[in-house]
């Protein structure tokens, strides 16, 4: 009779050990999972915001100047499907040649002097090519398409890479990676898409 108890002791403490890692695994398992539901839902409203809150380059051209390379460039904007009304002066231009990195801002005409600082601000000019029932002066809204222009501080020439980031105001961006053709000709030539 002894060793029945001794044996039922042995399979009693063996099962609550069991259940003990048992319930050790399941809090390990509910918290990983409520980190994971957490993490998921940030990265979801992050995307939804992303999504929503942006703009799209729908083209981007320079002018041909004679010596077959150009300063002067374009772009044309739109807002994100689902974005709301977006501020045309909470739009910032980033411009990343080679050699210099140039910062862009709303103002009154094209303005950029060329300097040999490797950093310095210039403006761009926005004119509304369609306007929406909806139109908001100094806004980009829905259905609404705006051409951006600016001017490089130094020609850009054939075959050469730069950059250009588009910043709202509410940290979205949009990066467009631009290489000049190999043979620009013409007055206009096409860069994006």
């Amino acid at each position: 009779m002894l060793k029945k108890s001794e044996s039922g002791i042995g399979t009693l403490i063996v099962f609550i050990a069991m259940i003990l890692v048992a319930a050790v695994a399941a809090g390990v398992l509910i918290q990983t999972s409520s980190g994971l539901q957490s993490k998921s839902l940030e990265i979801g409203k992050k995307t939804t915001e992303e999504v929503s809150k942006g703009i799209d380059v729908v083209q981007a051209f320079g002018y041909v100047e004679s010596d077959g390379s150009f300063r002067n460039m374009t772009f044309l904007l739109r807002l994100s499907a689902g974005s709301s009304s977006q501020r045309i002066d909470d739009i910032f231009v980033n411009l990343n040649l080679i050699d210099k990195m140039i910062s862009y801002s709303n103002g009154v005409g094209i303005d950029c002097d060329g300097s040999d600082d490797s950093l310095f601000s210039c403006n761009f000019s926005v004119t509304y090519l369609t306007e929406s029932n909806s139109h908001l002066e100094g806004y980009i809204t829905e259905n609404e398409v705006i051409e951006l222009s600016l001017v490089a501080p130094r020609n850009i020439n054939e075959s050469e890479y730069f950059n250009t980031l588009f910043r709202m105001s509410n940290g979205i961006s949009k990066k467009v990676d631009i290489t000049s053709p190999s043979a620009i000709g013409g007055v206009r030539v096409y860069l994006y898409p």
